[in-house]
């Protein structure tokens, strides 16, 4: 791997900031469900978050991780987040299931401000009704940020993944609050070799990044391009549709690959708005096809 630029600032930098501390107390646990699919409930912070792995029969692509509100809704279950939507609109969102069919093992992890929150006051539907409450607990503990500590938990399946035997080829994809957590997963594990941010907010001034969930009031070392640079030389593609991201901050990815090299960062910019319509969700699957085959 190339060596990373002297003048973005260190990996660890971004991990102190954000407080990316794992519970020492947390616990692992992994129970079959069925042949072809198995659960990691990793129990951190007090609250069990329980990652499923699925892969198909005949997987020969390696692993992509989903970070997610949670797993139902990307395998195109029935769930609090599809009950309201027809049935094209569950097939088109079930991410997961459209990776199994093109041969790749999935590993689908929750986010624990959901899992709380659904615990706590499931009839909530806004933000920052939902939200809120499970993320002050969460700051109360003086560790560290909403966002640190949803990295802190990805990184744990994923060494629990790893260590169970899951095929170390890492990809990651995520949509909105997805493609937040697997930006900054690709940036700050070196395990991942591949990602697709959908519409996260590149930029601390494009999206809801502070909202207690996230990063609150927390300072970074800098602004998002210099993180999204850290995942290079590793294949990358940014998605925006025109909501989060698109020509608006286009300059942020610029400035990535301007502060690494050409070849690493492919971007594609659509008008759909925030939810991925079949056509790109084509496009990004035939580009990891790509990518992960070099």
């Amino acid at each position: 791997m190339q060596p990373r630029p002297s003048e973005l600032p260190d990996p660890q930098a971004w991990r102190d900031a954000l407080g990316v501390r794992p519970d020492p107390g947390a616990s692992v646990v992994w129970q079959d469900i069925s042949a072809s699919e198995q659960t990691c409930a990793l129990t951190s912070y007090g609250t069990t978050i329980t990652a499923h792995w699925l892969r198909p029969d005949d997987a020969e692509k390696g692993t992509v991780i989903i970070p997610f509100y949670e797993v139902a809704s990307v395998l195109g279950r029935e769930s609090r987040r599809t009950r309201d939507r027809t049935t094209e609109q569950v097939a088109n969102r079930a991410w997961g299931s459209q990776l199994l069919a093109r041969g790749y093992a999935v590993l689908i992890v929750p986010w624990w401000c959901e899992v709380e929150a659904a615990l706590e006051n499931d009839a909530a539907e806004g933000l920052a009704e939902r939200y809120t409450a499970p993320a002050a607990r969460h700051l109360a503990r003086g560790v560290g940020t909403g966002l640190g500590r949803s990295l802190a938990e990805l990184h744990q399946v994923l060494d629990a993944a790893i260590e169970h035997g899951v095929d170390p080829r890492i990809s990651a994809f995520g949509h909105s609050l997805g493609g937040k957590l697997s930006m900054f997963l690709g940036a700050l594990d070196e395990r991942i070799g591949q990602v697709i941010t959908h519409e996260p907010g590149l930029g601390l001034a494009h999206s809801n990044w502070t909202d207690p969930w996230y990063l609150g009031d927390t300072a970074t070392p800098a602004d998002l391009d210099q993180l999204l640079a850290l995942v290079a030389p590793r294949p990358t593609l940014y998605v925006g549709g025109s909501d989060s991201d698109g020509l608006h901050n286009a300059d942020l990815a610029q400035a990535a690959i301007e502060a690494t090299q050409e070849g690493w960062l492919d971007t594609l910019v659509h008008n759909a708005g925030h939810t991925p319509p079949p056509h790109v969700l084509a496009a990004c699957w035939d580009w990891l096809d790509r990518s992960a085959a070099v």
